[in-house]
Order: C-alpha cells, then sequence, then structure tokens
C-alpha cells in the first residue's frame, strides 16, 4: 500500500524554531486563528436550462458558501468549452443534472473524489455531517488535533488499533509543552507597557483554550455507508489506488484534523509507530516556522462553519499600537508577502504536481530538511549582514 509514503507529517517543520522565520505560537493554534480554509470546487454539470428546484439548489449552495468552503460552478454539457474544463462532467449517456466535487485547486489534485446526483440528500451530504460538527466542536473546545480513527469493520482489530493510538499519543502529550513567548493579550499588553518589544505574530488572537490535547473520533463503516460517505471520499481520495485497495482489503485507518479542518492525509494504522505519531505531534504542537500555509503539510476538508462568528466571540485585541518590526523580521515579512503573490499567480491545479508533503515516516529526510533549513537561515543572516555593512560604507 502506497498510502505510508503521501502521509505528511513533517516534523522537521515543527523543529524549524531557532530560524528567523519561526513564530512561537504552535502549528495547531496558528492554523486555527490565521489559516482560513481553501475552497473546494462543486461542479453542477446539467443539460440545456435548470428547472426551478435546481435553480434553487445552487443558490443555496452559493448562499451557504460565506461559512463553507466551496465554490460552486455551473456547467451546461451543451457547451464543449465548458465541458472541456471538467471533462469528468462529461458524457452523453449520463442522467443530469450531476454534482461533482474536486479538491481545492492547491492541492494540485485535478480530478473529483466524489460524483453523484444533484439532489437535496447530496448537497446535504455534502455541505454538513454529523462527524464534521462534532470535529468542530472539538476544535473549538480546545484539543490540539482530533486523531481520526477509519474502523475497518473488524471490531477487534479497530478497538486493539484505538488502544494502541491512545498509549502513544499519551506517551506524546507527556513529551511535549506548548513553545515559550506564546503570549495572551494580556500578557503582550503588560510587555508593551513595559517598553518592551512583542512581536505580533507570537500573540494569541482567541480566548480558545491553549493546551496540549489529542483525542481520538472513530468513523465506521455503516456512517461511511451512510451520512459520511461524502466526508470519507473526500478524504481518502487523495490517493484513488490507495481507496481502492482499502475497499478491497480493509484496514483500520488514522489520520489528524486540527485547525479550521485542516487535514494531514491517513494512513493504515499499522503502519504508524511511536516515532510517527511523535513526528506527527512535535509538528503539530511546535512553533510555526512556515506561516504561509500552503507551503505547510495537508488540506483542508469542507466544513461547514461560522469562524468569524465562532472566532469573534473569542478574539483579543491588545489596544496598544504595537511597534513595527525591524531588521531581518521585515525582510521575512516581505518574502513571506512575495510568496503568497506566487501563489496566487501559479498555473491551473492540473499543471501543479501534488503539494501534499513529503513523509515524515522517513525520518532522515526531515532531519536533513532541517539541516538544509538551518544552513539557508544562516547564509541570510550573513548576507544580510554584508549587505547592511557595505550599505553603511557607502554612506560613510
Amino acid at each position: 500500500m502506497t498510502i505510508r509514503s503521501r502521509l505528511v507529517f513533517l516534523s522537521a517543520l515543527g523543529a524549524m524554531g531557532g530560524s528567523v522565520i519561526a513564530c512561537q505560537v504552535p502549528v495547531f493554534r496558528y492554523a486555527l486563528e490565521r489559516w482560513p480554509p481553501d475552497p473546494h470546487i462543486v461542479v453542477v454539470a446539467h443539460r440545456g436550462e435548470m428547472n426551478e428546484a435546481e435553480k434553487k439548489r445552487v443558490q443555496r449552495m452559493e448562499n451557504d458558501s460565506w461559512m463553507c468552503n466551496i465554490e460552486v460552478i455551473t456547467v451546461d454539457v451543451t457547451n464543449e468549452d465548458a465541458v472541456a474544463e471538467f471533462p469528468e462532467v462529461g458524457g452523453s449517456d449520463r442522467p443530469y443534472p450531476q454534482m461533482a466535487t474536486y479538491y481545492p485547486h492547491g492541492t494540485g489534485l485535478p480530478t473529483p473524489y466524489w460524483q453523484g446526483d444533484f439532489n437535496d440528500a447530496n448537497v446535504d451530504k455534502l455541505l454538513e455531517s454529523p462527524l464534521r460538527q462534532k470535529l468542530l466542536k472539538m476544535i473549538t473546545e480546545g484539543n490540539s488535533a482530533i486523531w481520526l480513527l477509519i474502523e475497518s469493520g473488524d471490531k477487534e482489530k479497530d478497538d486493539a488499533e484505538e488502544k494502541r493510538l491512545k498509549e502513544m499519543l499519551a506517551t506524546a502529550g507527556d513529551g511535549l509543552q506548548i513553545p515559550d513567548g506564546v503570549l495572551t493579550a494580556e500578557e503582550a499588553e503588560q510587555l508593551l507597557a513595559e517598553q518592551r518589544t512583542v512581536d505580533p505574530k507570537d500573540i494569541l488572537q482567541s480566548t480558545i483554550p491553549l493546551q496540549i490535547k489529542f483525542s481520538i473520533v472513530r468513523l465506521s463503516q455503516d456512517e461511511i455507508k451512510g451520512a459520511e460517505e461524502i466526508l470519507y471520499r473526500m478524504m481518502m481520495g487523495i490517493d484513488p489506488e490507495a481507496l481502492k485497495s482499502l475497499e478491497e482489503n480493509p484496514e483500520t485507518v488514522i489520520a489528524p484534523i486540527f485547525g479550521r479542518g485542516r487535514m494531514l492525509p491517513g494512513i493504515p494504522a499499522s503502519q504508524v509507530d511511536e516515532d510517527a505519531v511523535w513526528a506527527a505531534c512535535q509538528y503539530l504542537c511546535g512553533e510555526c516556522g512556515c506561516e504561509v500555509k500552503d507551503e505547510n503539510p495537508g488540506f483542508d476538508l469542507l466544513l461547514k462553519a461560522e469562524w468569524d462568528e465562532i472566532m469573534d466571540g473569542n478574539y483579543v485585541i491588545v489596544e496598544k499600537e504595537l511597534p513595527p518590526l525591524t531588521g531581518t523580521g521585515d525582510l521575512v515579512e516581505n518574502e513571506n508577502e512575495n510568496s503568497a503573490a506566487k501563489s496566487a499567480s501559479l498555473p491551473p491545479a492540473e499543471s501543479q504536481p501534488s503539494k501534499l508533503g513529503p513523509s515524515p515516516y522517513d525520518l532522515a529526510s526531515a532531519q536533513a530538511m532541517k539541516r538544509n533549513v538551518m544552513v539557508f537561515g544562516g547564509i541570510f543572516l550573513v548576507v544580510v549582514a554584508g549587505v547592511t555593512l557595505l550599505v553603511r560604507r557607502q554612506g560613510g
């Protein structure tokens, strides 16, 4: 099975503290407060004019898009140019209207993870499901991450894997702590009152409890065949071959979910050991070494959540104006802005490689990445110092 090579726990990112770009807020909290979820593409394919009920259904999805990370596109299959962009929805013998759901563009995955009839029942399952609402509640109550355990259908085996995972998470949790330097709004205001420098990135933006807490939630085969069908396809469809293999030979699968529904791709529980769980937890609870979401592992689930309302009740504001950042921090901020601008002008998703990231199970690779980051950071600082010295000499 090839899912293992695609899991992107990437502990090296958590080890970036000490490089010039790290902030002190742990990844799971930074993701919750500052990473808006990317939209899934929902294509409604129809033949000719839609009837009133179909139009209202489309309107319903569009109305929900402000709290569901979706982008709705209608395609008339009699328009060859429109079908060319989404060839999967074509086909002369297909009953219409149909609905196809695609991953966010940034994943580089151009094919739909689910297709089906465009009816109210399927729209309901797409936009919302009991499990996703449970995950939302747990995240906003202060869980660092929820480890989803997808059952194989073999109760004895699933129970054993849950017990093993629970023990590994307990061990990891005991060995981790919140990074030093994370500030509440009150602490930041106190430091500013004392005329001390405060980096805005290190200040928590909400009053949601900050703690290292891992929970396990199970997804049964009965749920997969019912209300969670589309969610399951969404979670496992990133690797069609592995998904097919799981359908032929069911296995227990685990996947951590954090932030605003960001998920690290699932992997068979039999391939997970203490080192792998530690690597994942270290990444999630470590300093946010890379604040650009697209450069972090994982992908965003489609999750119906009124994030503005949820966070409005928890947001904190530092009343005193923060001093401007200077030196290398400014350069890094500009670099991040440039990176975001480049991302906005990337070619279409079908021409991009998958951005789910390397496997953290290859710990040697992770350590090599850490060394490369630190070397790059050292070179960067030397270059900055050299340029500064040269400017000063020219000025003199």
